[in-house]
């Protein structure tokens, strides 16, 4: 599994921790891709969730939406679909008042 050494500087700044790093390093190995800014998506997913937060908001953010919706490892969902959807894939990118990038529960630990 490849290092991203800009993760680290965030855990040394307090911003993530090592779980953080670890799920954003696997999540990179499973979308293949080293594309930073995702990669700091991720980690911020896992952070999220060890905040209690079940999603992490991307309304504003159009750019990392366009790069997510590429990867195979998304799921994309649009209401009427979103409630009664199940994916096997390990993320999943929702837009209902917002849009929100989402660990299903089968892959939370």
């Amino acid at each position: 599994m490849k290092t991203f050494h800009f993760l680290h500087q965030r855990k040394e700044r307090g911003e993530l921790q090592d779980i953080d790093i670890f799920f954003a390093e696997f999540m990179a190995e499973l979308a293949s891709t080293n594309d930073a800014q995702l990669i700091n998506i991720f980690a911020e997913l896992s952070h999220a969730q060890g905040k209690q937060h079940s999603c992490l908001d991307l309304t504003n953010r159009v750019e990392i939406i366009e790069k997510l919706k590429l990867l195979p490892s998304i799921t994309i969902l649009n209401p009427p679909n979103i409630k009664t959807h199940v994916s096997a894939n390990p993320l999943v990118l929702s837009a209902v008042s917002y849009t929100h990038l989402t660990l299903p529960t089968i892959y939370s630990v």
